[in-house]
């Protein structure tokens, strides 16, 4: 079981600095894209392509401005689109999450996110002023780890990937598989 996106882990981690393609456009991390995919309007998608802007930087900026209204009922499919996009784009962190096995995979955090994790705090206290202070107690509903093993069994089969429009190339390490007749195992 991995519990911690960091140190060797780091790669699994949704601010992990790699490039994910969302809505046609390339963002410096999963998390990026995330912020941006909050929002409809392409002036307030393109402020999380800045250069330089940290994972930190954005999230204090996706706070300031207005969230799109259908945003909570197409996260969770957002959060799979962007994580298929950044490991099957880049073949070395697909390779390093395929090489995490059957290993179960849990957003552990201690920021009280037990949506896409599971906090680690355990504590009453813990929690943010809007919430009862128990939901650390119990564990997390781990969407993002999930998400990232279901990602990992799609690469390594690819038949699971789902179909692409015509219109866009298949992801490089999905290509580089199909072309070299191997399967990722």
């Amino acid at each position: 079981m991995i519990t911690s996106f960091t140190g060797l882990n780091a790669f699994l981690s949704m601010s992990h600095p790699c490039m994910v393609r969302y809505d046609g456009h390339f963002y410096s991390s999963l998390l990026h894209a995330f912020y941006a995919a909050r929002f409809l309007e392409p002036g307030h998608r393109a402020l999380f392509r800045k250069p330089g802007l940290s994972a930190f930087k954005a999230r204090e900026l996706s706070q300031l401005l207005n969230e799109r209204r259908d945003f909570n009922k197409i996260k969770v499919d957002v959060v799979r689109e962007l994580v298929r996009s950044k490991f099957t784009y880049t073949k070395s962190l697909a390779a390093q999450l395929i090489a995490t096995g059957n290993e179960r995979l849990i957003y552990g955090n201690v920021e009280h996110d037990n949506t896409w994790g599971d906090c680690q705090c355990r504590s009453l206290n813990g929690a943010r002023d809007d919430d009862d202070g128990a939901r650390c107690w119990s564990p997390g509903q781990n969407l993002y780890g999930w998400i990232l093993m279901e990602c990992r069994d799609e690469l390594r089969d690819p038949m699971l990937l789902p179909a692409r429009p015509a219109h866009l190339p298949a992801p490089v390490a999905v290509q580089h598989f199909l072309s070299v007749g191997q399967r990722c195992a």
